[in-house]
């Protein structure tokens, strides 16, 4: 699990690169800031998942997985929340453009990761 975090955060930050140099090429550069900020929060939750796992061993107990994987979800949701919340509330962005930077980072890494394989 901890080598698939790994790839998981790097596939998110090179997603989320390149979505911000497309929507900075496009005409819509004034929703750069939104998905800027969509795209680091899927990587933030990215990083709260590796940050769990990397110290867990390769093997362990199906109910000892099961229980970390709730926490794991638990855990990804309210940073999710946490830091929407702060980002909304602190800077000048467009909801819309969060919900897509956060959106297509978050699909998309997932999807790649389940096509690379």
């Amino acid at each position: 699990m901890q080598k698939v975090s790994v790839r998981l955060l790097q596939i998110q930050l090179v997603v989320g690169i390149l979505l911000s140099l497309l929507v900075g090429a496009s005409p819509y550069r004034d929703y750069l800031l939104s998905v800027v900020a969509g795209a680091t929060i899927s990587w933030a939750t990215a990083m709260a998942t590796y940050l769990m796992f990397r110290r867990m061993p390769e093997v362990i107990r199906r109910k000892d997985f099961y229980k970390m994987m709730v926490v794991c979800e638990v855990t990804k949701w309210l940073v999710l929340i946490v830091l929407t919340i702060f980002i909304i509330t602190t800077l000048d962005i467009r909801g819309f453009g969060l919900v897509m930077g956060f959106g297509l980072t978050y699909l998309g890494s997932h999807f790649l990761i389940f096509i690379m394989k």
